[in-house]
């Protein structure tokens, strides 16, 4: 069974540090535009001195509360907290998106709740079954995403630079 715990931790890990990294450049990307945006309506027209700096303080507040919320979000989702993203809603996301699987995780997590000792050997048979399938199954399907995102945020420090 710990096997299968760690399969889906690891997922788990891996979904959140994507999401992370998908989202950080997201925010990276509309926070550049918006500077562009501002240092153009300030190109064009003159902003007076005590305005300036509201803006610029505002938008620096915005950005930094932003990252901190997506970073407390990742800690959260990655390290499971408050049980966000336990074992039975990764199993269940798995479920989704490889049905051959999609019951049974959820069955062998309910199997491992009960403290019932009757039928070991099927509880065994049913655990080993899981851990077959989903040991068959790539879960590190993120490659596509990851490059793309990666590659985002390479040309977005590229050009900050």
């Amino acid at each position: 069974m710990k096997k299968i715990f760690k399969i889906l931790s690891s997922y788990r890990k891996k979904k959140a540090f994507n999401s992370f990294i998908k989202k950080f450049t997201n925010t990276i990307i509309i926070s550049s535009i918006i500077f562009l945006l501002i240092s153009f309506f300030e190109y064009i027209f003159y902003i007076k001195q005590p305005l300036r700096e509201t803006i610029i303080l505002l938008y620096i507040n915005l950005f930094i509360i932003t990252l901190s919320y997506f970073l407390v979000k990742f800690i959260i989702h990655y390290f499971s907290l408050f049980k966000y993203k336990n074992y039975l809603e990764t199993s269940k996301e798995i479920g989704r998106r490889y049905e051959n699987i999609q019951d049974q995780l959820v069955n062998i997590l309910q199997i491992n709740k009960d403290k019932n000792d009757s039928n070991k050997d099927l509880k065994n048979y049913a655990k080993e079954s899981a851990y077959k399938k989903i040991s068959n199954i790539n879960l590190e399907n993120f490659n596509k995403r990851n490059k793309i995102e990666y590659t985002k945020l390479s040309l977005i420090i590229l050009v900050l630079i």
